[in-house]
């Protein structure tokens, strides 16, 4: 089944492939069994993903700063900001962080 995974599309829904290997092969499928071997063929980021980001970000008119592991050639700090977002600290003068990226 695994080697299997490969020949869906990498947009594929994962509900779907869990269903279409239930039926195909009689068995009884856990989503996130289903899940962790789909993302190991078809991983949420690619090289380019950072890239297409912080383009996306620029034409909707945030402000970016990110920073580049020289060494290593990849993202390694990035810093969002939309206009609401300057709005409300120029009007209020907090700010709330959140670091999604710890890994404990």
């Amino acid at each position: 089944m695994i080697e299997e995974i490969k020949h869906f599309n990498k947009n594929a829904s994962v509900i779907m492939i869990k269903e279409f290997f239930e039926q195909r092969f009689k068995v009884d499928l856990g989503y996130k069994a289903v899940y962790s071997e789909f993302r190991k063929i078809f991983p949420h980021l690619g090289p380019k993903d950072a890239e297409v980001f912080i383009k996306l970000c620029k034409e909707r008119s945030f402000l970016v700063e990110h920073g580049i592991d020289e060494i290593n050639r990849h993202e390694t700090k990035f810093f969002i900001c939309s206009s609401l977002m300057k709005f409300h600290y120029e009007l209020y003068g907090d700010i709330v962080l959140v670091d999604s990226t710890y890994r404990g």
